[in-house]
């Protein structure tokens, strides 16, 4: 949660500060607001973590078959690379 906030807080205070923006802050800013969903979404290939607590497995709905962390991680990783592929 803290990486998230702070990550986030950098981009904002990057895209936003009082210096032009030039290509090179820009994709530090996305590097820095991704990083987060970056790593949530290689979490997984580490032993003994889960999309969903086990406890709760059953009772959590599946849009698309996919955990709902997991699809919001994957949109938002989608959007950032976009936003790359717009600004290059």
């Amino acid at each position: 949660m803290l990486m998230g906030f702070f990550g986030g807080g950098l981009s904002l205070a990057i895209l936003f500060g009082s210096h032009p923006l030039t290509l090179p802050m820009f994709l530090f800013a996305t590097v820095a607001a991704a990083s987060n969903f970056v790593s949530m979404a290689l979490a997984p290939i580490f032993p003994g973590t889960a999309w969903t607590d086990p406890e709760f497995e059953a009772e959590t709905s599946r849009p698309a078959g996919l955990a709902p962390q997991q699809l919001i991680t994957y949109a938002v990783c989608v959007i950032v690379l976009i936003a790359v592929a717009l600004a290059m």
